[in-house]
């Protein structure tokens, strides 16, 4: 594993070490499924593919920021089961902040999606949840399309001007608080 630096590790205190890394894509070509990635605050340059299995928890949604800086997608999780992504903010995707295509029992918490056409866009998931979720300054808010048991639940969707919530497809949806 590659380390910000032992200063900074020290200052974290991490149990379990999670990957940290100088660069997000250094953690992620070093994680295996099951792995977490815990990102210290700071901005992370995005347009990322997560591997299946691998789980990504930021300090904050106002400290540890994934700038994607017009790469389609800042985050990208494709396909893994039992996944969280929390604790961050994703911003400037052309696309999607955060895209998700086929994973199940994801979590999405504690997160803020803004800059983006689409703040989060969850295709074909199976017991999906996402849960405090902030999606600001997108075109649309939140997108949930094809999948089966998903749930959107204390999210707020601000400056969205076309759509804030879709749900054009899929079974047992659960939208509540929000």
């Amino acid at each position: 594993m590659k380390y910000l630096s032992a200063c900074l590790l020290a200052a974290l205190l991490l149990p379990c070490a999670p990957a940290l890394a100088d660069k997000l894509s250094d953690a992620i070509n070093a994680a295996k499924p099951g792995d977490t990635i815990a990102l210290p605050e700071g901005v992370f340059q995005g347009g990322v593919v997560l591997p299946a299995g691998v789980s990504l928890r930021g300090e904050g949604w106002n400290k540890t920021i994934i700038d994607a800086n017009g790469a389609e997608h800042g985050l990208t999780i494709q396909g893994g089961n039992a996944l969280s992504i929390s604790g961050l903010t994703v911003r400037n995707a052309r696309v999607a902040g955060i895209a998700v295509k086929g994973s199940s029992g994801l979590t999405i918490s504690r997160v803020r999606a803004t800059g983006c056409i689409v703040g989060v866009r969850v295709e074909n998931a199976t017991s999906a949840r996402i849960e405090n979720v902030i999606s600001d300054h997108n075109t649309y808010g939140l997108v949930l399309t094809g999948g089966t048991g998903c749930a959107v639940v204390n999210c707020t969707v601000a400056e969205c001007p076309e759509i804030g919530l879709s749900l054009p497809s899929g079974t047992g949806a659960v939208v509540f608080n929000n």
